[in-house]
């Protein structure tokens, strides 16, 4: 249920829109980050621009599982983003960040589903 005032209405708004953009999420203790489609709100690959690179970056993640890597290909001309050395930073900080284990034939990330 809304509030009824204006100032207690901003609040709950400023609220809801804290808890879409949150990047992780408390999970039995831990924390875990949250999957790019839970925060379609500030990652919306529609949008103009974004606040946070890792807005941009889920959004990108949210074309490429939607529209696959053409539409990605259109995202990142339409945005500007292709050429901008700090989004491609982050790309492969989080490529990086990913675990990865051996397995035959080379290296995968953690949990690709891939047999092994």
């Amino acid at each position: 249920m809304r509030p009824a005032s204006s100032a207690s209405r901003s609040a709950w708004t400023s609220r809801r829109t804290s808890v879409r953009s949150r990047i992780v999420a408390k999970k039995s203790g831990t924390v875990v980050l949250q999957e790019p489609v839970k925060r379609r709100g500030v990652a919306d690959p529609g949008a103009v621009g974004y606040a946070r690179l890792i807005d941009a970056a889920h959004a990108l993640m949210i074309v490429v599982s939607e529209d696959g890597v053409r539409g990605a290909e259109r995202w990142l001309k339409r945005t500007g983003l292709r050429t901008d050395g700090r989004f491609q930073g982050l790309l492969q900080a989080l490529l990086n960040a990913i675990p990865r284990t051996k397995a035959k034939g080379g290296v995968r990330p953690t949990g690709s589903g891939g047999p092994g």
